[in-house]
């Protein structure tokens, strides 16, 4: 075992530090993703010449997996009414695939990164000498930055649409008097729509990745066998290997010597 620290200051071992940084920021701001939104209703009713309101608020709960099918949330069954019967209900909707693959993309690719960065550090002769670890090393990268374009689009689309599902605006459409009352009565008004920047960072770090990942894959390539053998030396046909003149220009020696034998 030889340790060899050289190759981290070299692309292909930095790059690999630099992905073991981005994969921590990608599943650590999508995983531990929490906040909330809020709906405020206003319900008015007059009896006896008097305007009696009552207010109300309605919290819903957003965090990883987003899996809104298990998520309920409570509102009072009668807007106008004191008497604390409520009424929960459910959103019909999940988007815990494309945020699980998108996590589970990064615990990947965090470990292998680690993984091949030590190896570069300390099995670097034997990743030299066996031209078979740099073609499993090429492939396994290729994958991964494959891995890292599905996640992200669908994680960009997953995002959207939590956002817009867990909306005020959409739970308005889920409570009847918010929608059929009229605005005398029931005023449902958007309250807190929700802290946002934790994916929106986890979106910008997944792309990242797929630029990041990609690259990586003309540096490993570059210790692959495939590489070496475009790279080899040798010229144009007619030229040797150490270019010697006397065989590159055939024409021109017989001529020299046409000369030399003419007594010029």
């Amino acid at each position: 075992m030889d340790l060899n620290t050289r190759v981290i200051k070299e692309p292909r071992g930095f790059i690999r530090i630099i992905q073991f940084i981005f994969a921590i920021l990608a599943f650590s701001t999508t995983a531990g993703f929490d906040t909330r939104t809020t709906l405020e209703i206003s319900c008015r009713e007059v009896k006896a010449g008097t305007v009696t309101t009552v207010n109300h608020k309605i919290n819903y709960k957003v965090e990883y997996p987003f899996n809104f099918e298990d998520v309920p949330f409570t509102y009072p069954e009668n807007c106008s009414e004191k008497d604390g019967k409520t009424k929960t209900d459910k959103f019909p909707m999940q988007f815990s695939s494309s945020a699980q693959f998108f996590v589970t993309v990064g615990v990947l690719c965090l470990l292998y990164s680690l993984g091949s960065c030590l190896f570069y550090v300390f099995m670097t002769r034997y990743y030299e000498t066996n031209p078979l670890l740099p073609m499993i090393d090429l492939a396994a990268t290729a994958i991964l930055s494959i891995f890292w374009l599905a996640g992200a689009i669908a994680w960009a689309v997953g995002v959207s649409d939590v956002q817009h599902y867990t909306s005020p605006d959409h739970l308005k459409t889920s409570i009847q008097y918010c929608v059929k009352l009229p605005k005398e009565e029931v005023e449902c008004t958007n309250g807190y729509s929700g802290n946002w920047a934790s994916l929106n960072v986890s979106l910008i770090v997944g792309f990242g990745n797929v630029f990041v990942w990609a690259a990586s894959c003309w540096f490993v390539f570059k210790e692959t066998t495939l590489h070496r053998k475009q790279m080899q030396p040798g010229g144009p046909e007619g030229f040797d290997s150490f270019g010697d003149p006397t065989r590159q220009l055939p024409q021109q020696n017989q001529f020299q010597q046409q000369q030399l034998s003419s007594g010029y």
